[in-house]
């Protein structure tokens, strides 16, 4: 399973929202913007994960992986830092994402922006729901893309925001159990 794929391109309806030129022009510079500055150079390596807390320099989050959940490369990607771990059936992964931005941004805009880099990749981008949780200060979300459903929390801080998530493969019968090791990994992440 691959969750992250490299970006096609000549997508040019990026953000269906923006009516002007000039519009789309401003928000495609600073989606690009917002995510530069976070691509990571240390390749991912297959390897079994430890068990509790973990610090992730690159990601600039201590993150939970569940054990024996195990990294696999993810597409290399120039516009933001990246880790995934895959559960040991490859149903259901876990993930942060780091996010560099030009200018602080709210959690609205950070999710746009997100949502439409995922759409360029994966093609198709659906928001199932949305919704703000002012006691994590976060924007909880779920989107389905032709692949996979993820459930993400995406967290903004200055010039920084994460997104950490809890996916799970369409094609398979979710697994509960997990999608609940996931879901605890996800809450348990703690953006530096």
């Amino acid at each position: 399973m691959q969750l992250f794929k490299q970006l096609p391109t000549g997508n040019a309806e990026i953000f269906p929202l923006a009516t002007t030129m000039a519009s789309k022009v401003a928000i495609i510079f600073l989606a690009s913007l917002w995510l530069a500055g976070c691509a990571s150079t240390r390749p991912s390596v297959t390897q079994p994960t430890p068990v509790g807390a973990i610090h992730e320099r690159d990601l600039r989050a201590t993150c939970f992986p569940p054990a024996q959940w195990r990294t696999r490369p993810v597409a290399p990607d120039p516009q933001a830092k990246q880790q995934v771990w895959f559960s040991p059936t490859g149903d259901t992964a876990y993930g942060v994402v780091c996010i560099s931005m030009p200018i602080p941004a709210g959690k609205e805009l950070a999710l746009q922006g997100f949502l439409s880099v995922m759409q360029q990749r994966e093609g198709e981008v659906d928001l199932i729901s949305k919704q703000h949780d002012r006691a994590a200060h976060a924007l909880r979300f779920v989107a389905q893309m032709p692949d996979y459903e993820m459930r993400g929390k995406l967290v903004v801080q200055g010039f920084s925001g994460w997104v950490m998530f809890a996916s799970t493969l369409r094609s398979r019968p979710v697994r509960c159990d997990e999608l609940e090791l996931a879901e605890s990994a996800r809450e348990a992440t703690r953006p530096d």
